[in-house]
């Protein structure tokens, strides 16, 4: 037998060892994959340009219970202007001001803020959007309908790029002044927002995301795709973190004819989330708080209607440890004093009230979102 060959049985053998070998380095890699978990950049990110557009107008409100504000001088002259136009003219005294008497019976009637929304990606003229209504000063909307209403773009800018109207509806008893009028708002024409400025895209980090770290992973996560070869130096490769919310893309010269396959690209590849911050959520109107885990705070004293709350350092003894029952949370995290809070029956608000007032010390060490 030469040295060279190997029985059948000795590379049946082989061959299985190596099978084995394969599959734990593929268990391997699972197993460091799903410790480190991945997302899409597109999940984390977006093309700058591509901002919503908010469009707002004063529009009336008509069909209400008796809980409009018909005497409003401004809602009577809103009021007449439409009839107006709509070939309806009110009577004008002397000075070509409208003669409102004729009109201070409308109690039915009420003056409204409408906002539409129309997304980053952009829109096609004759779309559609849900748009919002509040009242000025009427005390409830319930029951009501929006008169054709123009949508105007920025302060400052006349030009009228939707209409809204129809039926709206009250979704929260308790905040009857705010309304929602399903696909109510119907664009006049073609949103387009650019994108690409001297080959050059910019990719802005959600800011629940951004950071130093996650520009510098990202930039270097984009380059090493385009360009396997990518060496982490400054200045290489076709991604730059300019701050800790933007990465600068030079389009390369094979994809200037198609830039959109290049952001799909983009958007497609993942990154490993090597960290995430710590935030807190809270919305006063849902009564919600939302965190991320491992929120911690710092030695502090609350006092709140008829709850003193000691959070953030190690209970004496005269105090109950309200911790115990919590698991494995501790007395200066944030997940063991909202069980705490839940414990003592504390109502939502209180809730909110009590980790605004942690915040405000400096004892919340996390960043607080306050959607108030």
């Amino acid at each position: 037998m030469s040295l060279l060959q190997i029985p059948d049985t000795m590379n049946l053998r082989l061959h299985r060892i190596v099978r084995l070998m394969t599959c734990c380095l593929l268990i391997g890699s699972a197993s460091a994959a799903l410790a480190q978990p991945s997302v899409k950049i597109g999940e984390i990110s977006r093309i700058k340009g591509q901002e919503p557009v908010t469009l707002q107008g004063f529009g009336i409100v008509v069909g209400l219970r008796g809980t409009g504000d018909g005497k409003s001088p401004l809602t009577l002259r809103k009021l007449a202007r439409i009839l107006e136009m709509s070939g309806n003219p009110v009577s004008k005294d002397t000075a070509g001001k409208y003669l409102s008497e004729e009109l201070q019976d409308s109690k039915n009637v009420a003056l409204v803020a409408v906002m539409a929304t129309v997304p980053g990606e952009g829109a096609a003229e004759g779309d559609r959007f849900t748009c919002t209504v509040t009242a000025i000063a009427a005390k409830s909307l319930e029951g009501g309908q929006l008169l054709p209403t123009a949508l105007l773009g920025a302060p400052g800018d006349n030009r009228v790029y939707a209409l809204a109207q129809g039926p709206i509806s009250v979704s929260d008893p308790t905040s009857p002044t705010f309304a929602r009028i399903a696909k109510g708002c119907q664009l006049l024409e073609t949103f387009e927002h650019p994108y690409l400025k001297d080959n050059v895209l910019t990719l802005v980090v959600k800011p629940q995301l951004a950071s130093f770290q996650m520009a510098y992973d990202l930039a270097s996560t984009i380059n090493q795709y385009h360009d396997p070869s990518y060496l982490k130096s400054a200045g290489s490769g076709i991604a730059r973190a300019k701050d800790a919310t933007t990465i600068e893309i030079r389009v390369p010269e094979e994809y200037r004819n198609n830039v959109v396959q290049f952001i799909s690209e983009i958007r497609e590849q993942r990154i490993i989330l090597k960290s995430k911050p710590t935030r807190v959520i809270v919305d006063e109107r849902e009564g919600t708080v939302v965190a991320t885990d491992q929120v911690r705070i710092g030695p502090v004293i609350v006092t709140h209607r008829n709850l003193t709350i000691e959070a953030g350092q190690q209970l004496v003894a005269e105090f109950v440890d309200v911790d115990s029952e919590a698991g494995q949370s501790s007395a200066n995290s944030l997940e063991g004093l909202l069980q705490a809070l839940r414990a003592l029956k504390v109502p939502p608000r209180d809730v909110i009230a009590i980790l605004r007032k942690i915040n405000e010390s400096g004892s919340l060490y996390a960043e607080f979102v306050d959607t108030q």
